[in-house]
């Protein structure tokens, strides 16, 4: 009896000819291993004989390109639009014969002023700071009031002026609002207003004076009216110091409104001469007033006769 080999075992046996015969091997060959979604960005799924690929980005940029062009005919049509008000606007200013309903001054309405109407927008600043400048005058003609009754009603030794300051400073309170509005106020307005050298002519003139006058106020001379800087050393050395100290504010405020008004001085002197007004031209607008004002019914006629004879 032939030995057996104890190595021959048939699960043992290597198949040499076949390897895909091992039944382990073919179970995992016949495992599928997962696919790609058919929606996947990575494919290109086939129609007919074309191919259908993502949305292209010129889309979204053709989109944005038509909003920026909305925005932009928008914005034009606005700027047109704030242009043409500002037009009518001007043109309304500058009508002949535009009648308007006073407004100013608010409690006793006489005249109509409005800076945003009447004045052109380039010169509506410095309009507006000339009229604070006024504002600013008149409120330190009522300090100056309300120091100079302190300096009466203090009875400093040696100080007998009291009641002339205060009478002349309460005087001043009227006298000089009304002066200053109709002497240089108002005539800088019309000049911005019109551009006529006539004007500009009445406020240097006037305007001069009410700078002189201000550093006048300053100094505080007894009797004068002003609470200043005399006025204010005699209360301080009386020990009268409430009185001292308004006296002394109310210098600072007529110094410092004098410096501002010869600012504004020199910015509307610099204005007259890059528009090129003359004298000869402020001349020639006083005797066009005059014809055409006074002696319209007489002067005016005469000439248009002459003219059309």
């Amino acid at each position: 009896m032939a030995s057996q080999n104890p190595f021959d075992d048939e699960d043992l046996v290597v198949h040499e000819h076949d390897p895909f015969a091992d039944p382990s091997i073919a179970i995992a060959l016949q495992t599928p291993t997962g696919e790609l979604p058919a929606s996947s960005p990575l494919l290109m799924t086939p129609k007919g004989d074309t191919f259908t690929s993502p949305p292209a980005r010129s889309v979204q940029s053709g989109v944005l390109d038509s909003r920026e062009a909305e925005l932009q005919r928008r914005e034009q049509e606005l700027a047109e639009r704030e242009q043409r008000l500002r037009d009518e606007a001007e043109a309304i200013r500058n009508a002949p014969g535009v009648l308007r309903a006073p407004n100013f001054p608010f409690f006793y309405p006489l005249f109509y002023l409005d800076i945003n109407v009447e004045i052109p927008e380039s010169e509506r600043h410095i309009v507006r700071l000339l009229f604070r400048s006024w504002l600013a005058t008149i409120g330190t003609l009522l300090w100056n009031a309300i120091a100079c009754f302190l300096i009466l009603v203090s009875h400093a030794t040696g100080v007998t002026t009291g009641a002339s300051d205060f009478g002349v400073a309460l005087m001043y309170c009227f006298t000089i609002t009304a002066a200053s509005f109709f002497l240089w106020y108002r005539p800088i307005y019309n000049a911005y207003m019109k551009e006529r050298s006539m004007y500009y002519y009445f406020y240097f003139i006037f305007n001069g004076f009410h700078i002189g006058f201000q550093y006048y106020m300053t100094i505080g001379i007894p009797a004068s009216g002003s609470a200043g800087i005399i006025n204010s050393i005699s209360m301080m050395s009386d020990g009268k110091v409430v009185a001292a100290i308004f006296g002394i504010i109310a210098a600072a405020l007529w110094g410092l409104g004098g410096t501002f008004s010869l600012y504004l001085y020199r910015k509307v002197h610099y204005h007259y001469r890059v528009q090129g007004h003359t004298f000869a031209e402020a001349k020639g607008d006083a005797l066009q007033t005059m014809a055409s004002g006074h002696f319209g019914s007489g002067y005016g006629r005469a000439n248009a006769a002459n003219n059309n004879a």
